[in-house]
């Protein structure tokens, strides 16, 4: 008998192949959408909506499967719970703060964020800590540039048909549309697990990478959460914080908070010359909360303000 996605979690450490809870996660997931009884929760802010100290901000969607316990998001005025076997999607630019609590039933909260660029998909796997703090507990990132941007359409194109719903006065639920193309983004993702793990046996086994390979990873796959630092790796890594420092700087000649940094600023390049954001919501996007810190590190590693930055690349755009 097939292990509940419950149960796989449960086993998860930080050296653990997540393709297996992954595909299990997407198939309960997309069987309650075939079935018709699956919930869809996709809030749509407006100006309302601030960037507020507890809150997380990125410049693309992401979708939240809740396996277990209930997570409650609070979006600008809108407040949601999700609850196991729900799918939550924040549209791009939806600033939010999330908790986690423990079913009724006691079961431990976990729950699946998938979040998707233009380049890679990323599976983000989370618990939460006994305040219900949010923490992620294994992710992996796939390089994926046909894929992912498929993946992204199909959310946009969700948050579309919410806001024609909207207009219309009418309840998501009640969108045939919507729930199709919420099957086949799910199905889409599935058959990618699927695929990978089937290639992955078919090789030799792999070999892990080490702590300082998977300590850059996870900063890539982070480096919009506030939360991340030394500390939040090494506890996903199951290692001590001064270990990893020690490591990390031996094997690169860097410390970590200097990479995780420098990262932040190329983010922030690339939105710059992107254009659309201000200054704050680019800080925002890229994990800094402070804005006169966001200034001061990019002056630090690009050698100018980041005011500065954007008025140059718009006269060399212009020129």
């Amino acid at each position: 008998m097939m292990s509940s996605a419950y149960d796989l979690i449960r086993r998860v450490d930080a050296g653990s192949d997540l393709g297996p809870v992954l595909a299990q996660i997407l198939r309960e997931q997309l069987a309650r959408q075939q079935a018709g009884n699956g919930v869809l929760h996709l809030p749509l802010v407006g100006a309302e909506a601030v960037l507020a100290a507890d809150t997380q901000y990125h410049v693309t969607p992401e979708l939240f499967l809740q396996v277990s316990g209930v997570e409650r998001f609070r979006c600008g005025t809108q407040e949601l719970a999700a609850r196991a076997g729900e799918c939550t999607l924040l549209p791009r630019f939806t600033p939010h703060a999330e908790r986690g609590a423990r079913a009724a039933d006691g079961r431990e909260f976990h729950f699946l964020v998938v979040c998707p660029n233009e380049q890679e998909l990323v599976f983000i796997l989370c618990g939460a800590a006994g305040d219900g703090a949010i923490q992620p507990m294994a992710s992996l990132s796939c390089p994926e540039p046909g894929l992912a941007p498929c993946v992204l359409h199909l959310c946009d194109a969700l948050t579309e048909r919410r806001e024609l719903q909207v207009a219309a006065g009418e309840p998501l639920t009640a969108d045939v549309g919507a729930r199709l193309l919420l099957s086949g983004l799910l199905l889409l993702l599935l058959q990618f697990v699927e695929g990978r793990q089937r290639h992955q046996q078919m090789e030799a086994s792999p070999v892990l990478p080490d702590k300082v390979g998977r300590t850059r990873r996870l900063v890539a796959v982070h480096l919009a959460d506030p939360r991340l630092s030394l500390g939040m790796i090494a506890g996903i890594l199951k290692c001590s914080p001064a270990y990893l420092s020690h490591l990390f700087f031996t094997e690169t000649g860097r410390h970590l908070t200097e990479h995780i940094n420098r990262r932040r600023v190329e983010m922030a390049e690339q939105l710059i010359r992107r254009g659309g954001l201000n200054l704050k919501e680019i800080a925002w996007a890229c994990g800094f909360r402070n804005a006169a810190y966001f200034s001061r590190v990019f002056r630090r590693v690009n050698g100018q303000s980041p005011r500065l930055y954007r008025h140059s690349h718009l006269a060399d755009a212009a020129g």
